[in-house]
C-alpha cells in the first residue's frame, strides 16, 4: 500500500495467537497480512484486500448497512466461529453450508 493510502480501521492490541488462528480463519484467503504504517507513527498489521476484484461496491460502514444485512452477517460469523471451534476440537469444521460474508 502506497504511504499516501490511508483506510479507517480498528486496532486491536496484544492479540492472542488463538485470537489471530480465528481472524486468519475467518478472513478471505485474497487478504494479505501487511504491517502498515499508522497515522501516530506506529505500524500494525493490517489485512489488506487487492485492488483487484473489488471487494465492495462501497465502504463497509456498520450505519449504511441494512438491518437484514446485518443480521445474515452477524449469523455467517456465528457460523464461522462454530466451524472454527469445531476444526479446533478435532472436527473437519464443516457443517454442510458455506459462510457468506456478502
Amino acid at each position: 500500500m502506497p504511504s499516501s493510502s490511508g483506510a479507517p480501521g480498528r486496532l486491536y492490541l496484544d492479540l492472542t495467537d488463538r485470537e489471530w488462528a480465528i481472524l486468519d480463519y475467518f478472513e478471505d484467503s485474497c487478504y494479505s497480512i501487511t504491517s502498515v504504517k499508522l497515522v501516530n507513527g506506529r505500524t500494525a498489521l493490517a489485512y489488506v484486500w487487492p485492488k483487484e476484484p473489488a471487494a465492495l461496491e462501497t465502504d463497509w460502514i456498520i450505519a449504511s448497512i441494512s438491518p437484514e444485512r446485518m443480521s445474515r452477517y452477524v449469523e455467517d460469523c456465528q457460523k464461522v466461529r462454530r466451524e472454527f471451534e469445531a476444526k479446533e476440537a478435532g472436527g473437519d469444521g464443516a457443517d454442510g453450508e458455506e459462510a457468506s460474508t456478502s
